[in-house]
């Protein structure tokens, strides 16, 4: 591990998926100072001090957390204070980004941040049907008259969405619901994201400053696929229905509770797995690292036990974004 870093790194999404895990490489890897943002800090507090983590005392020390609200300009200010480097993430349920994440990110590099790691999603820069494609326009303009620079990581599909927003219908219904017809998707592992995003804030702009990046593992899938590999992993039938749109929608919205922003982010995501457009790997994971991505199985056993059956009522539960 490196020595500390007198340089504190701001992560926004904190306890998400992939936030927590930005925060625990940049701790636990390379031994930055970390910011960690998010709307309730005795619970953040909580997920850091986890064992799954791993985290030790003096690693604990060099982390500091601060309410930030994308959507409450009061919280910028101690937010970004004294902040240069910035990991930005787009939280799920906001789905105007000109109205909701720009104001943020610009009263961010008005505070003095200078490079920003943006997560997007594969084939944003050339996607205006996506939020992330607006926020990626921001960040590039802002590049061009010299206020910051940028990393764009174009995620793949997370292997985890499976075990968070879709979990429940494969443990209650052995079953994946999803649009994406028959089209192969590149999936990535959460994880594999964060140490990417880690490894590009510590070693900075000078090597990483306007690169895009599109992490993915070494195959694609099917959902057909994806459903075999995790009946072989629980010891469980899954099938994968294949729905039509409207099906989906009406079942992520009015059944699980999903915010009907988010259901129509996740309908074009989807979409472009159905007309065959998500299924392109890469090697960037393996060029920034050094290191090989995790694999769809892996994943799998790793978190077979969130797919335990469970029984289902019908009834909506309230959809909580990670």
């Amino acid at each position: 591990m490196e020595r500390p870093s007198e340089q504190t790194i701001l992560v926004t999404g904190a306890t998400g998926n992939v936030g927590r895990y930005v925060v625990k490489f940049l701790l636990q890897e390379f031994g930055m100072q970390v910011r960690a943002t998010g709307m309730d800090l005795e619970r953040a507090r909580r997920e850091f001090e986890k064992d799954e983590l791993g985290l030790g005392l003096e690693e604990l020390k060099r982390l500091s957390l601060v309410k930030f609200d994308y959507l409450d300009p009061s919280t910028y200010r101690e937010t970004f204070c004294g902040i240069t480097s910035f990991f930005l993430i787009r939280p799920p349920h906001l789905g105007d980004a000109k109205k909701q994440i720009i104001p943020a990110v610009a009263a961010a590099l008005d505070a003095g941040v200078k490079y920003v790691v943006f997560l997007s999603v594969q084939g944003a820069a050339n996607n205006p049907s996506v939020p992330h494609y607006d926020v990626e326009q921001f960040l590039v303009q802002q590049a061009d008259r010299g206020r910051c620079k940028w990393t764009m990581l174009r995620a793949s599909f997370f292997m985890q969405n499976l075990s968070t927003t879709h979990a429940n219908d494969i443990a209650e219904l052995d079953s994946i619901i999803v649009p994406a017809g028959s089209g192969r998707t590149a999936f990535v592992d959460c994880r594999d994201v964060a140490y990417m995003a880690a490894v590009c804030l510590s070693e900075g702009p000078e090597k990483h400053g306007g690169q895009g990046y599109t992490p993915t593992s070494e195959d694609s899938f099917t959902y057909d696929d994806v459903a075999t590999v995790i009946s072989d992993a629980i010891g469980r039938k899954i099938t994968y229905t294949n729905p039509f749109v409207v099906s989906y929608c009406w079942h992520m919205s009015q059944r699980r509770g999903m915010p009907l922003g988010m259901v129509a982010v996740t309908t074009v995501i989807y979409s472009i797995a159905r007309f065959g457009y998500a299924g392109d790997l890469t090697d960037d994971f393996q060029r920034v690292t050094g290191k090989k991505p995790l694999t769809l199985k892996q994943f799998a056993l790793d978190h077979a036990k969130c797919w335990e059956k469970r029984s289902w009522s019908g009834d909506a539960y309230k959809y909580v974004p990670s």
